[in-house]
């Protein structure tokens, strides 16, 4: 997403065009992964599926750059929740450890998006409790499917993989425990949990979020 399509994006969640509420397009399903279960490839097929915009790690960094670099669209970004909705989300957390404005944009930014519809991956979003209808969901593979895969799509040795495989893991890892204080492995934070050891086709993993947000009533017609 260019910085042009990130301004017409907070132009929308921030109702510059005079409307009350920022049209929905679909539901919000935020997507957590180990390394190596395939997410790059099934978040943005299921966004497709299901009619929503997709947002990764970049997209959601870009936006809150953008909205760090401006205090008037972070006030106006304060102004869209509802009052107090800040404020809650840091008690149900019993307050997020770090206290940088990077922590306090994300929340808001994800509550924004979560407001309109799309695909989220990444970025702790499914630990953001008061984002309206959100749809949880963790794909995970063993570790030696993730380093066989990371191995073959980046032509690494066997222990190259592995090492680069540790190290992004530690790093999300790590990520969640500062902003959020959870660890990602906390399964009960999720709606549904997806082995891709054991469904490999990416498409039949949409599938199966497709089919479990249909069995909640976050989607109507069969898609």
């Amino acid at each position: 997403m260019t910085r042009s399509a990130i301004e017409r994006y907070l132009q929308v969640v921030l109702h510059e065009g005079g409307a009350a509420t920022a049209e929905r397009c679909g539901p919000t399903v935020a997507i957590s992964r180990d390394y190596g279960a395939g997410a790059r490839e099934i978040a943005p097929m299921l966004a497709e599926r299901i009619g929503v915009p997709f947002y990764d790690k970049q997209i959601i960094d870009g936006i809150v750059q953008r909205v760090e670099g401006d205090a008037d669209l972070m006030h106006r970004l304060d102004e869209a929740a509802t009052p107090g909705l800040i404020a809650r989300v840091m008690h149900a957390f019993g307050g997020i450890p770090s206290a940088d404005e990077y922590a306090r944009a994300l929340v808001e930014v994800v509550i924004s998006i979560a407001r309109c519809g799309g695909v989220i991956l990444g970025r702790g979003a499914h630990l953001i409790s008061s984002a309206p209808d959100m749809y949880r969901v963790y794909l995970r593979a063993s570790p030696e499917t993730c380093i066989a895969r990371i191995a073959e799509r980046k032509d690494l040795d066997p222990e190259s993989a592995r090492r680069e495989w540790r190290r992004i893991e530690e790093a999300r890892r790590t990520f969640l425990k500062r902003l959020y204080g959870h660890e990602r492995d906390e399964f009960g934070d999720f709606d549904l949990i997806v082995n891709t050891d054991c469904v490999r086709r990416a498409e039949g993993v949409v599938d199966i979020v497709v089919g479990g947000l249909h069995a909640c009533g976050l989607l109507g017609e069969k898609t």
